[in-house]
């Protein structure tokens, strides 16, 4: 059972990072585990022998997904491993600075506009940038923080990003936590205590709980 789900939902979903475009077209947010910016992107594609491309915003989602398809082909043939030797694939998963004379995070890049959002480091935590988002925070990484915030980004009408802070909204959790959620999005006829529920029910999951 455990085999069939890893088979057949698991490694075909995998993807190296994400996307998601604005309502209008205009605006590509890219997801990452770690920080990066397009030079990780661009090198990964080179080093996987892909065309990079950027001159439009569809141009670098596709190259995105051509990432994603390699890496995808990787795992299916059993040489994932051979990432290991690809430094831009290492920035990907385990990179820490976010020193923008060696990262390329542009808010406006040709005629399209770009925010990156990653977890991983909280460097960039309130880094009043605009168009950059950490998710990462101290929460559950040490048993003195076990309560506090949780901030997360949630797309309900994929693939629009969901990037303008609207709420903040505070939610109980049986008197043991409580978290926080921005919601980085586009105004939405969303009640408010539908948003709470959303929260309430993703976070009951979570192991600190």
């Amino acid at each position: 059972m455990v085999d069939s789900i890893i088979e057949n939902c698991y490694k075909p979903s995998l993807q190296a990072l994400s996307y998601t475009f604005s309502e209008d077209g205009k605006t590509i947010t890219i997801y990452s585990h770690a920080i990066i910016g397009l030079e990780t992107i661009q090198d990964l594609a080179h080093k996987l022998k892909l065309t990079y491309k950027d001159e439009t915003i569809l141009d670098l989602a596709n190259t995105i997904d051509a990432i994603n398809e390699k890496l995808r082909m990787l795992v299916k043939n059993k040489e994932v491993h051979t990432l290991s030797q690809v430094a831009s694939f290492l920035r990907l998963t385990e990179n820490r600075k976010s020193d923008e004379n060696s990262l390329f995070r542009p808010h406006r890049h040709n005629d399209y506009y770009l925010c990156f959002v990653h977890g991983h480091e909280m460097t960039d935590l309130g880094v009043n940038l605009g168009h950059i988002f950490t998710l990462d925070n101290l929460l559950g990484k040490m048993h003195t923080m076990l309560t506090g915030q949780y901030t997360f980004i949630c797309t309900r009408l994929y693939p629009k990003p969901q990037l303008h802070v609207e709420k903040s909204q505070q939610v109980s959790l049986y008197g043991k936590a409580s978290c926080t959620m921005f919601a980085y999005e586009e105004k939405q006829d969303k009640r408010e205590a539908d948003i709470a529920e959303s929260i309430r029910k993703a976070v009951e999951r979570m192991a600190f709980v």
